[in-house]
């Protein structure tokens, strides 16, 4: 899909798809009253957050806008909904981890000295024996 309605975009960042599941669940049995609240909370942090009144396609806004933006303010959405969305519109996102990997500082090159010490620390870690003493 290029683009996704409000309904869909909420639903999909929360793991559920809008044919439907939302309100059954996945066994037939009706959504949890918090499931359906959370929906509705997510609902409106998107509703704020873009245009949804597009002339080009009333009501929808674009897939790569909408993950972008999932991805800057660090929302908590399904990773397989990040990757299919990665896949399909080559957004550059790839598999990156929520764990603080914020800033490009983490991936500068480390000094062939921090490198060879990391690298006797975790040999040492490894062998038998290790209590953990340093």
């Amino acid at each position: 899909m290029q683009r996704w309605s409000l309904d869909e975009a909420a639903a999909l960042s929360i793991g559920f798809e809008l044919c439907g599941d939302l309100l059954e669940g996945t066994d037939g049995m009706p959504v949890q009253s918090d499931v359906l609240a959370f929906y509705f909370k997510r609902r409106a942090l998107i509703e704020d957050n873009f245009d949804w009144g597009s002339v080009a396609a009333p009501g929808r806004t674009s897939v790569p806008d909408l993950v972008r933006w999932f991805e800057k303010v660090e929302l908590d959405v399904p990773e397989q909904i990040l990757a299919a969305a990665d896949r399909y519109h080559a957004l550059g996102i790839g598999k990156k981890s929520k764990l603080g990997r914020s800033n490009a500082a983490d991936d500068k090159p480390l000094d062939p000295r921090e490198r060879s010490t990391m690298l006797k620390m975790i040999i040492t870690m490894n062998r038998p024996g290790f209590t953990g003493d340093l």
